[in-house]
C-alpha cells in the first residue's frame, strides 16, 4: 500500500498506520488523540488534512466512532478502517460513523486470481495448458482461495484453515449473538461449510442438532461416576439425564 501511494506522489511522512492488536497499545478513548499529537511531533510540516489514516482493528478501542469522525471533520477523508472481527461489520461502520463511509469487501482470490499466483498463463489453444488449469483447478476446489495457504503443505494448509474456521466464523458468531449452545453452532456451521454448492433443509439440521444433544448429555451422565461421583445410583443418573434433555 505504501509503495503504491508513493508511485502517486504521496510522501510515506504522510502515512500514519496503527494496528490497534499490537499489545503495546494500551489505549483508552482519551488517549487516541496521542496518535495524532505523536505523528505530528514527528513530521510538524504535514498538515493533518493531507495525511492518510489506516487504523486496523481499531474496533478494540471502546468509543473509537468519535476520535474517527473528529478527524474527518477536521477534513481529512483519506481513512483507511479494516478489520476481521464480528463486531466491525460493515453494516454497523456504516451505522457507527453516521453514513460517512464507503465499504469494500476482501473475498478469497478467485481462480482467475489463483492462476496469476501460481504464475499461470491460460492458453485454451494449448493442451499443457488445458492439463495444468484442469490441475490448479482441482486444487482450488479443494483447498479454496486464501492467499496465505495457497504455497503451505497439506498439514499446515489445514490447520491454518481450520483455524479461520474457529476465529472468523465460529468465534465471531458465538461472540456477536452469544450464543450458548456452542456445539450446536458448530455442528450446524460444519454442514452449512460442507454444503456450500447444494440446497440444504434447516429443520432436517435442526432435528439431527437435537439428537447430537441428547447423544452429548447421555455421554456426559455416563462419565459422571468415572470422575468422582460414586455416590449416583442408576436411578439417579436416570433422573439427571430426564432433566438435562
Amino acid at each position: 500500500m505504501n509503495c503504491r501511494r508513493r508511485v502517486k506522489g504521496v510522501p510515506i511522512t504522510s502515512i500514519l498506520y496503527i494496528n490497534f492488536e499490537d499489545e503495546r497499545l494500551e489505549l483508552k478513548t482519551e488517549e487516541l488523540d496521542l496518535l495524532l499529537q505523536a505523528n505530528q511531533e514527528l513530521y510538524p510540516e504535514m498538515l493533518l488534512e493531507g495525511c492518510s489514516f489506516f487504523f486496523d482493528e481499531i474496533q478494540n478501542i471502546a468509543g473509537w466512532e468519535k476520535f474517527v469522525l473528529r478527524i474527518y471533520d477536521r477534513g481529512t477523508k483519506n481513512i483507511f478502517l479494516t478489520g476481521l472481527n464480528a463486531r466491525f461489520l460493515s453494516s454497523d461502520i456504516a451505522t457507527s460513523l453516521r453514513g460517512r463511509t464507503i465499504s469494500y469487501e476482501l473475498f478469497p482470490l478467485s481462480f482467475s486470481e489463483y492462476l496469476t499466483f501460481k504464475d499461470v498463463t491460460p492458453d485454451l489453444n494449448s493442451t499443457h495448458s488445458l492439463a495444468l488449469i484442469n490441475h490448479h483447478l482441482e486444487n482450488y476446489l479443494k483447498h479454496g482461495g486464501f492467499p496465505e495457504v495457497i504455497g503451505y503443505n497439506d498439514a499446515l494448509r489445514n490447520r491454518v484453515l481450520q483455524e479461520y474456521f474457529n476465529v472468523m466464523i465460529y468465534r465471531d458468531l458465538a461472540e456477536r449473538y452469544e450464543v450458548k449452545n456452542l456445539p450446536a453452532l458448530k455442528f450446524f456451521l460444519k454442514r452449512i461449510v460442507s454444503s456450500a454448492t447444494k440446497q440444504i433443509s434447516v429443520k432436517q439440521y435442526l432435528q439431527r442438532i437435537e439428537v447430537v444433544r441428547v447423544q452429548d448429555w447421555q455421554k456426559s451422565v455416563v462419565r459422571l461416576p468415572r470422575s468422582g461421583c460414586k455416590h449416583l445410583s442408576g436411578s439417579n443418573l436416570e433422573k439427571i439425564f430426564q432433566l438435562a434433555c
